[in-house]
């Protein structure tokens, strides 16, 4: 006999039929899902909280901000400006945020015992064209995060008195609902004296911020704090002196 020219083309093998899924596949299936996606979620946000912003990382990490400047010291700054806003007249002052900086950064550690909060360390700030941002790390449960704003000033019709716009506040990249953290800023400033009150206009929520109407810097003079500017890398304070009897 002869081979077949055309060789008969073998079957595929026969395969078994699958058998449904019992209420227990499902159930495993589905916990390994949820705790897939819960496990996605909870690497995003540990990124976003701990990912800090760029101009906090950059002050951070600037090894100037650690050693004293004479030339550049923000308590001779402010002590030569409030020295001649005692007397009558118009006043200004510029601080520049390498000053600040450098005073978080050495001073307030190395002569005033670093009094930040317990589980916060390293404020930094910058002044950029009409609006300023702070930082601070909070270390929790052993992650280290940034907690920042980014707000503008504006001036008041009422004497020494200030609208800060908050436009971002975020933990590392995460935003936070300001009204989570109103009371706290508000408490914060009563500490130190000073009246606020959060007000909605047409832009959004605003923190009004009331000084003294008649600030007293000298013994027989108040003054009035006429505007405060920001610009890239510095603030400009703008103070009107008077007589106590003259105004």
């Amino acid at each position: 006999m002869t081979a077949d020219k055309y060789p008969k083309k073998s079957s595929p093998p026969e395969t078994k039929p699958q058998k449904p899924l019992t209420w227990r596949g499902w159930l495993f299936r589905g916990v390994g899902m949820v705790v897939g996606v819960f496990t996605l979620v909870a690497i995003v946000l540990l990124w976003l909280i701990t990912s800090a912003p760029a101009f906090y990382t950059k002050r951070l990490t600037n090894p100037n901000f650690s050693e004293p400047d004479p030339a550049d010291d923000l308590e001779a700054k402010v002590l030569d400006f409030r020295n001649r806003a005692r007397k009558p007249g118009a006043w200004q002052g510029t601080f520049t945020e390498s000053s600040l900086n450098r005073w978080f950064g050495h001073d307030l550690i190395q002569k005033h015992g670093n009094p930040v909060p317990t589980g916060t360390a390293s404020p930094r700030v910058a002044f950029e064209e009409g609006r300023f941002k702070i930082g601070i790390t909070i270390k929790k449960l052993g992650l280290a995060s940034v907690f920042w704003l980014d707000s503008r000033v504006e001036k008041s019709t009422a004497a020494n008195s200030f609208a800060i716009r908050i436009d971002h506040l975020k933990l590392g990249q995460l935003s936070i609902p300001l009204s989570f953290f109103e009371q706290t800023i508000s408490s914060a400033l009563r500490e130190q004296r000073i009246s606020t009150q959060w007000l909605d206009d047409q832009n959004g929520r605003v923190l009004l911020v009331n000084l003294p109407a008649q600030l007293a810097i000298g013994d027989n003079t108040f003054s009035i704090i006429e505007a405060v500017e920001f610009a890239d890398g510095s603030a400009q304070v703008t103070v009107t002196t008077f007589p106590r009897q003259q105004y």
